[in-house]
């Protein structure tokens, strides 16, 4: 428990070693494999006998991906930092305008989910509908078809720039499950802060004993 309970109040993602683009690229993989298990969990079509079961896996993906693009936006938001610091404006002002697409579907994402039960995640409206809206905005975004490509651009342009990236360990401690523009945002000890007492409002979280922790753990594997 003590390990989870660090994991979500502290930690949030699963990438401990490299930066904020390592973090960015192994993100974006996950929520591509969160989104198709999403769909592949869905449980209207189940049985009355394993309605239960389908429920409590959907709504486990469901805080998955809410756990999981929170990390993804607060590492592109780190990598849009440092493009602008070394005049890369194009490039940044790109991958931003995912970012602001994204970071309101996050937001209704956590106020739709925060506190409910993954079984209850499952069939809320609002949270659906936002999950169905999050899969929109990523795959029209920046990352297009080929995400590997766009890291690969991302790591060119930044070129030696790229040490001035934030670690992935330190992007993990400071992932708000709520990311809003606010004053105190410039100071990380406030962020880091913040982040840890929504991860504490939005319980349960997925790998906790009410949602089906095998699967959580499957997609919360660290490096």
């Amino acid at each position: 428990m003590r390990a989870i309970t660090r994991f979500h109040y502290t930690e949030h993602g699963t990438r401990r070693r490299g930066d904020a683009l390592h973090l960015f690229e192994e993100q974006t993989i996950l929520l591509e494999q969160l989104i198709g298990e999403w769909k592949r969990t869905v449980p209207r079509e189940t049985r009355a006998e394993n309605a239960v079961e389908a429920k409590w896996d959907h709504g486990t993906v469901g805080k998955l991906l809410l756990e999981h693009c929170a990390v993804r936006l607060a590492a592109s938001c780190e990598i849009v930092r440092v493009l602008r610091t070394s005049g890369q404006d194009e490039i940044a002002q790109e991958l931003d305008a995912e970012n602001q697409a994204v970071r309101p579907i996050v937001v209704r994402m956590y106020d739709s989910g925060r506190g409910v039960q993954p079984i209850s995640l499952a069939i809320t409206p609002d949270f659906i509908e936002a999950v169905d809206d999050l899969e929109t905005a990523l795959r029209g975004g920046f990352t297009g078809d080929h995400p590997r490509e766009s890291f690969a651009r991302l790591s060119a342009t930044l070129g030696v720039r790229r040490q001035e990236l934030r670690s992935a360990s330190f992007i993990r401690k400071h992932a708000p499950a709520r990311p809003q523009r606010k004053w105190w945002t410039e100071y990380p000890f406030l962020v880091r802060g913040h982040a840890a007492v929504q991860r504490f409002a939005g319980f349960p979280w997925a790998e906790s004993s009410l949602g089906d922790r095998k699967l959580a753990q499957r997609f919360d594997r660290e490096d």
